[in-house]
């Protein structure tokens, strides 16, 4: 998991070099702007008997500066909406694999712009004992 999320930091420092990042929960007085990267849930789905369809869900809170009073600079705040909505291409590399963004969720909320990346990727099972083999098959007809 902590690949993943490297990749997605990455990938936001890329474009907010300066901007701190924490994987962790946020510090008490902690800078703004800043970004909070973390984990939210992932699902396997079972595709055949080997391989799966992984679907991981990673938050991004986007923490945007106040001014003296506070209050959030509303047009710099969409600003970097916008700005991180375009960020994440189709495909995300994430140690020598790529997971595939199926979709961005982004809202903002008070002083906060918060975004949920939905990647998916699909993987093969490790090679297991196949069955053996029928050497005969019984078939039961009954009339009725």
């Amino acid at each position: 998991m902590q690949t993943i999320i490297d990749s997605i930091c990455d990938i936001l420092g890329a474009q907010y070099a300066t901007t701190p990042m924490t994987i962790t929960n946020q510090p008490e007085g902690f800078d703004r702007p800043s970004f909070f990267v973390e984990f939210i849930q992932e699902t396997r789905k079972d595709i055949n008997y080997s391989s799966y369809e992984g679907a991981v869900s990673i938050q991004i809170t986007y923490f945007a500066p106040l001014d003296e009073y506070y209050n959030v600079d509303t047009e710099a705040q969409y600003s970097a909406y916008e700005t991180i909505l375009g960020l994440f291409p189709r495909s995300i590399p994430v140690a020598g694999r790529y997971y595939y963004l199926d979709q961005i969720v982004g809202n903002m909320s008070g002083k906060e712009v918060m975004f949920t990346l939905n990647l998916n990727r699909y993987a093969s099972r490790p090679a297991e004992t196949p069955a053996a083999v029928a050497s005969t098959i019984e078939i039961n007809i009954q009339e009725g």
